[in-house]
């Protein structure tokens, strides 16, 4: 329950910061590599680095005029797959964390996987499988469902992630391509780790 949450408050970080892609004309295509954000919590002690949201497929709709677009959707899509990854550490100085975590969110009008759900990577010819993982989901206010799904992964495994130069990654029977916009910004996390 706790990863839910998480996730939820990580959705509404990209949603937030992420605005500058949303177009209120949506017959206009918007998209942009993902940036890192990083936040302090003080109350808990903990900072967060959080790639931001990236579309790999189709659309998000943000409100009744706003969406967010991948590079390669369409207006009519009915769909929408977004990548993110985060890592936390305790106060202010920077340490190098064993897992990060790779979050994926759907949209569509309809639920569209299971409650539980195989994923895997395709590195370079090489399939890495992250297994069966929990789905949340809700519906927004504009009518869609969202499901989440968290991946936790090593260090080393976000690595080997990085340094791929072709990535597919597969949810169940689906596969989705990431681009070099995607793969760039997924470097960006990795270089930052190291700093």
């Amino acid at each position: 329950m706790k990863a839910v949450y998480s996730l939820i408050l990580i959705v509404l970080i990209c949603v937030i910061s992420g605005n500058a892609q949303s177009t209120k004309n949506s017959s206009k295509t918007k998209y942009k590599c993902g940036r890192i954000i990083k936040t302090f919590d003080k109350s808990k002690n903990e900072t967060q680095i959080l790639l931001d949201f990236l579309v790999i497929a189709g659309i998000f709709h943000i409100d009744s005029e706003s969406e967010f677009h991948g590079k390669n959707s369409y207006h009519n899509d009915d769909f929408g797959v977004a990548l993110t990854a985060y890592y936390r550490y305790q106060g202010k100085l920077a340490t190098m964390p064993e897992k990060i975590t790779i979050a994926i969110e759907t949209e569509a009008k309809l639920l569209v996987y299971e409650k539980k759900l195989n994923i895997s990577l395709n590195l370079d010819n090489t399939v890495i499988n992250l297994g069966l993982n929990d789905v949340a989901d809700q519906l927004t206010n504009f009518g869609y469902r969202r499901q989440f799904i968290s991946i936790p992964v090593t260090r080393e495994q976000f690595i080997n992630i990085t340094n791929a130069k072709k990535v597919k990654l597969n949810l169940g029977t689906d596969n989705f391509i990431l681009n070099e916009c995607h793969l760039d910004s997924l470097r960006k996390l990795a270089n930052f780790m190291s700093l």
